[in-house]
């Protein structure tokens, strides 16, 4: 039925491109994790939020602010933990988006060294798909899982692990730059570049190398 009333346009692929800032890198990993949802990867990123010590930056197209994702991460602000979150531009999420930010804007009003932006792409990618944390210079979270209950509970999910200083410092290259060009943040603190990833595609890339390298255990 819809069909008939509808007009279809012929489109070509797009044929778009970005310059690589980053090139992918081997490093040397202590441990790699592979984290699989429905399972053990939802309450595994929480636990490593729960663990902080130091600093969590997060990527992520976006993030519920009354979800049990961004409450770890204010329980870890809390705590005195440095967080810092990085979320999309895109249009269809300018609203939660925004209501974070405000969320976390207020608590950071309070005292809590939290703080988060929406990205600016500045023409180096299109926006945010990457899912992920860096926490305390020494462990990445990079893989499919969206930060919701539905995506841990009802999705088929993978997020990987991966203990060690160099990737944690290669990821965290790349997302200062992107929080650098996503404009002037509210100055909670004069925080040095800890981690987090930027763009999906360079996360895959890089974590090809990694995982033929490395033992994968699964937890």
């Amino acid at each position: 039925a819809h069909r008939r009333n509808a007009t279809f346009v012929e489109a070509g692929p797009a044929t778009g491109s970005y310059g690589g800032e980053f090139a992918p890198e081997s490093v040397d990993i202590e441990r790699v994790r592979v984290l699989t949802a429905p399972g053990n990867a939802g309450s595994q990123v929480t636990r490593s939020i729960a663990a902080a010590n130091d600093t969590v930056d997060v990527i992520s197209p976006r993030l519920d602010p009354a979800g049990p994702y961004f409450e770890a991460l204010v329980a870890a602000a809390e705590r005195g933990v440095e967080v810092r979150i990085l979320l999309s531009n895109a249009r269809y999420d300018a609203e939660s988006n925004r209501a974070l930010v405000d969320r976390a804007d207020r608590l950071r009003e309070e005292g809590l060294p939290i703080e988060a932006k929406i990205v600016d792409p500045a023409g180096r990618f299109g926006k945010i798909h990457a899912k992920g944390a860096v926490i305390d210079e020494e462990t990445v979270l990079v893989g499919s899982l969206n930060w919701n209950s539905h995506a841990a509970a009802e999705n088929r999910e993978v997020v990987v692990a991966l203990d060690g200083a160099e990737p944690a410092s290669y990821f965290g290259r790349v997302f200062e730059s992107d929080w650098t060009a996503s404009g002037a943040g509210s100055g909670v603190s004069d925080w040095q570049v800890r981690g987090t990833l930027a763009a999906g595609g360079l996360a895959a890339a890089v974590l090809a190398g990694f995982v033929l390298r490395q033992t994968v255990e699964f937890e």
